[in-house]
């Protein structure tokens, strides 16, 4: 180790989004839409850079219709604290439902 301090993250880490779980969240930045990557991946990817309020760490996370829906309902986002629940894909559906939550820090 060296004695430097880090700039910036020139990747960074993958929040995954399970299913029955859910994740408090700060938006940092629109949401952006990039090609897939990986060995089998194609076409593209929404994605969006948050802060992850359990470890304060900046993380990405993979955006599908429903949530993305959500959050345009939103429109201002960016800056703002929410809770996301994952839900799970019902044998009806073909999409994950998702619900979104603003929430406020707690006082100190």
């Amino acid at each position: 180790m060296t004695e430097y301090t880090i700039k910036r993250a020139i990747r960074v880490p993958q929040l995954k989004l399970e299913e029955g779980h859910t994740y408090d969240v700060r938006f940092e930045d629109i949401i952006t839409e990039e090609p897939a990557k990986g060995r089998n991946a194609e076409g593209m990817v929404k994605l969006a850079k948050v802060t992850d309020l359990t470890d304060g760490e900046i993380k990405q996370i993979i955006v599908g219709s429903v949530l993305g829906q959500l959050l345009a309902d939103e429109s201002d986002y960016v800056g703002k604290l929410y809770r996301i629940g994952v839900g799970f894909i019902r044998a009806e559906n073909s999409w994950r439902d998702y619900n979104l939550w603003e929430i406020a820090p707690e006082k100190e």
